[in-house]
């Protein structure tokens, strides 16, 4: 049977919901093992316990620099099994740093993607702008989505919770659910708001009603020192 989900995890070697997906579902629901399709995005930097070893993974999509890194190479070779596997839908699986609730990243609604945010128990959902998504997963493959939870809440019920909306994706495909979608069109920098008050800032909630800071907290993206998150300035309701 040609699978039809492809999990990817560990795009940032230390984070590890895919990991503790796939030992949940391999554990509880064996049934969906012959769907799925399992890898691990950035192996060296997993073996690592790091980040990434050269490059952000997923910022490494679609780019041809002359002394390419790793992670480019490594990204490269993702779509291009991808491209020949021809999944249905492609979970790219994250944990952040940031208080938050889960989300669905998202650069295009595609009928795949409608269809998993159908089945999914996860109502919010990030739209990226193209310019940012660019050299992204999301950015590069229409049929996947990213899955951002908080690195504290990787327990049995989220995890069990993940397991049924691929259960119910594989199964079913319910006429349509609400959404709330979030459209972020920039990065959030120290301009827009005091760096002292980034780790209390609220996601998801209007700022200065000015914008809705996303992944606002993120310690990687502090220790970067080139942005603190992303911020939308849209937030409407969806049905799909």
């Amino acid at each position: 049977m040609q699978k039809k989900i492809l999990i990817i995890g560990m795009q940032h070697g230390n984070e590890l919901l895919g990991y503790k997906l796939m030992s949940y579902i391999t554990s509880y629901h064996t049934e969906l093992l012959e769907y799925i399709d399992f890898i691990v995005g950035n192996p060296a930097a997993f073996s690592k316990k790091t980040r990434y070893v050269e490059s952000d993974m997923n910022r490494s999509y679609n780019k041809y620099t002359r002394s390419r890194t790793y992670e480019e190479n490594r990204a490269e070779q993702i779509l291009s099994m991808i491209r020949s596997a021809n999944y249905e839908i492609v979970l790219d699986l994250h944990t952040t740093t940031a208080n938050q609730q889960p989300s669905i990243i998202v650069s295009s609604l595609t009928g795949a993607v409608r269809k998993f945010l159908r089945n999914s128990d996860i109502s919010t959902v990030v739209m990226m702008s193209e310019d940012i998504a660019a050299h992204s997963l999301i950015g590069n493959c229409e049929q996947a989505l990213s899955i951002e939870v908080n690195h504290r809440e990787l327990n049995n019920e989220l995890l069990g919770a993940l397991a049924l909306s691929i259960e119910s994706f594989i199964k079913s495909n319910p006429a349509s659910k609400v959404v709330t979608v979030y459209e972020v069109n920039g990065l959030l920098s120290s301009k827009d708001m005091p760096v002292g008050l980034i780790d209390q800032v609220e996601n998801f909630k209007l700022f200065s009603n000015k914008f809705y800071p996303i992944l606002a907290g993120e310690v990687a993206y502090k220790n970067s020192g080139e942005y603190l998150g992303f911020k939308a300035n849209k937030k409407y309701q969806l049905t799909v």
